[in-house]
């Protein structure tokens, strides 16, 4: 997921494509990326085939995810992916500079701008 979410935020739907697109992948993880991406649609589909116990194929779900960044969407669910991030950090009591390298690991960020991003939702 981790992987994914950085090919996405730095609009690397290339390495998405080749690494990615036979894979089918759960009903969960589509959710999770549909949320980070704000994409209903592919959310919608997540939920469908939890229902059927199926997966998503993960060339389907590229296609929604290049939907959306063209229509500007990424850039506001990273940084709602990163709310959710040290959200959910604060809570188990992971302390400020685990997270703030954990940013800048898994979302490509400065530390500059991992701080902030920790300074604004902490």
């Amino acid at each position: 997921m981790f992987d994914i979410s950085r090919s996405i935020y730095e609009r690397n739907y290339a390495k998405i494509n080749t690494v990615y697109k036979e894979h089918e992948i759960s009903s969960e993880l589509g959710i999770v990326i549909g949320a980070i991406t704000q994409s209903q649609r592919l959310i919608s589909q997540a939920l469908e085939m939890e229902q059927k116990g199926g997966r998503i194929n993960m060339c389907s779900a590229l296609e929604e995810l290049e939907k959306k960044a063209e229509q500007g969407g990424i850039e506001k669910g990273i940084e709602k992916g990163i709310q959710a991030t040290i959200r959910t950090c604060k809570n188990f009591n992971i302390n400020k500079d685990a997270v703030i390298k954990n940013l800048m690991k898994e979302f490509s960020l400065s530390e500059e701008d991992a701080v902030s991003y920790i300074k604004k939702y902490w």
